[in-house]
């Protein structure tokens, strides 16, 4: 006699249950593909084989070489923000679109060069979609100008491309992330992709469909992807960057050092940009460190407004822009590039399709400078950034007192947007804390702080003057995806009567949108309860459950 005997199943992520504010909050178990041995022997049924759940350890995985589903990128990342697990090609990138954005083709011939514009006024809504995990937002780098032509527009100076070795160690010093997007393949045509920042390595790389592919970079750093055949591809990566690139001091280095790295500029720019320079007071007789400080504090002093420059030129334009300390990043963002190189420092301007900043090199180092100025109203279109965010270091520059850095700004309106019911998430402004756990950063407090005691929500019936109270509690404090988790509880009226024979609906957190995950129906005493099965779609990682009233409270008969 036979019989099958299904082994440990490793798990790669946990959930931990967790209740409070008047939700259930628990935490996703990805189970790692279960081995399963058939054993031809025979034996005596003794009863079930258990399994045992255990913790999981992501220093252990790491040590042990755990992989993600596809085999190519590490099971999980130790960041600032803390442990990060690895996109999972198995499963679909979540988008709070109906359509998964996707880059490449569509931009192809797109970013050979920016043209100053005249619109100051701070936009009111713009897209985003953030690729990064931990989240770069608003900063992943998509297009970036590292020259200027005499009729004051941006440009990459030089255009040939050359080919991103894909491999290596992340150093100490390093920040790693995992990137997850879908690009639009163009045969044989290179088509941009976004990056972590300047002079990021890509240490890992996976595409799916399979496909060979090359990846690519400029003179000025853009990223491409190339192919022998088109059609949509997923790509996941794992890159290192390093951390100073976010926040550091400029070396104290000489105009001379500088020098090598400052190709010619057009004579128009240099004449109309040096205007500037001596209206800001940065003065050639200065350190570039010194130079670049009166100019980051100059250019964050900028204000958005109604009233459009006047100037119709470029050089004109740029010079009413600059001294009259008026635009949006863009405007900021150019301008800085342009009286900075006509100073003596390098330096280029970078943006995506929300924002706008800045890079300035000092011989070893490009660093990234926010100068502010950024939308009012940011809609993400890909995976919730706040879930898990990039921590930099500290900004060693200042910030006027008008002003906030783009990612706390877009923070702010992020969290304004989310719904009441969402659950907390990291230090409450979208930051995770750093913690041991690869999906902790969403949850507050350990585990003496939890509970699983059901909980009272007050719901509205179909009369809307009546309302039904629901009490909900979930079982257990592990639960795994495509597995089933038991809830219980009991629904009664205002009035005290239980809903009778009335469906509830259980639902749960994916984004910032709560989904309907299965049913269960009252008994006549109000009571209910039932397996529900988690979807295999549900994102390992906090959220948080609540039963609603799927029809009428019906009364007893």
């Amino acid at each position: 006699m036979g019989r099958t005997v299904s082994a440990v199943e490793r798990l790669s992520q946990f959930w931990r249950l967790r209740q409070g504010g008047g939700l259930t909050h628990v935490r996703v178990l990805a189970c790692a593909g279960a081995v399963v041995f058939l054993v031809s022997a025979a034996v005596v049924w003794a009863g079930p084989v258990l399994h045992e759940h255990f913790r999981s350890d992501p220093e252990e995985d790491l040590r042990l070489g755990a992989t993600n589903s596809g085999g190519h990128l590490p099971s999980a990342i130790h960041t600032k923000s803390g442990w990060v697990s690895a996109p999972d090609p198995i499963e679909p990138r979540r988008s709070n679109q109906d359509s998964e954005p996707a880059y490449g083709a569509k931009q192809t011939n797109l970013g050979s060069a920016f043209v100053l514009d005249n619109l100051t006024v701070k936009p009111r809504r713009v897209d985003y979609d953030e690729p990064f995990r931990p989240s770069v937002l608003p900063y992943k780098r998509l297009f970036a100008f590292d020259a200027i032509d005499h009729n004051f527009s941006l440009i990459v100076s030089d255009r040939s491309l050359s080919e991103l070795v894909v491999g290596g160690q992340a150093l100490a010093t390093d920040d790693v992330f995992f990137g997850d997007f879908e690009v639009d393949l163009l045969k044989d045509v290179a088509v941009r992709i976004p990056s972590v920042g300047p002079d990021a390595h890509v240490l890992a790389l996976q595409v799916d469909p399979p496909r060979a592919v090359s990846l690519l970079h400029d003179g000025a750093d853009n990223w491409f992807v190339r192919a022998k055949e088109g059609g949509r591809v997923r790509i996941v990566m794992q890159v290192s960057i390093d951390r100073q690139t976010f926040g550091s001091q400029f070396l104290p280095v000489g105009r001379a050092d500088l020098r090598p790295y400052l190709p010619q500029l057009p004579e128009p720019v240099v004449s109309g940009a040096s205007e500037v320079l001596a209206h800001i007071g940065a003065h050639a007789e200065l350190s570039p460190a010194g130079a670049l400080r009166i100019l980051v504090d100059y250019f964050r002093s900028f204000h958005e407004s109604d009233e459009l420059p006047q100037a119709t030129k470029p050089g004109a334009l740029y010079q009413e822009i600059s001294l009259s300390q008026k635009g949006v990043c863009r405007h900021r963002a150019f301008a800085l590039v342009v009286t900075a190189r006509v100073g003596a420092l390098p330096a280029r301007s970078v943006h995506n399709d929300a924002h706008a900043w800045v890079e300035v090199f000092d011989t070893e180092l490009w660093h990234r400078i926010d100068l502010g100025g950024a939308a009012s109203d940011l809609r993400p279109t890909g995976p919730d950034p706040l879930l898990v965010q990039h921590r930099p270091p500290l900004d060693p520059f200042s910030w006027p007192t008008s002003e906030r850095p783009a990612a706390v700004e877009f923070e702010r309106v992020l969290t304004q947007m989310s719904s009441p019911s969402r659950p907390p998430s990291g230090d409450g402004a979208g930051r995770a804390e750093p913690s041991r756990d690869p999906q902790a950063s969403s949850v507050q407090g350990d585990r003496s702080q939890q509970s699983s005691e059901p909980r009272s929500v007050a719901l509205p019936a179909t009369d809307p003057h009546n309302l039904v109270t629901i009490e909900l509690q979930v079982e257990g404090e592990q639960h795994l995806r495509g597995r089933p988790f038991t809830v219980s509880g009991r629904a009664v009226s205002s009035t005290g009567e239980p809903c009778a024979l009335s469906r509830i609906d259980i639902q749960v957190t994916i984004g910032d949108k709560w989904t309907v995950i299965g049913s269960v129906a009252t008994a006549r005493d109000g009571s209910f309860k039932g397996p529900i099965t988690l979807p295999s779609s549900l994102p390992v990682g906090g959220s948080a459950v609540q039963a609603i009233l799927g029809a009428g409270c019906r009364p007893p008969i």
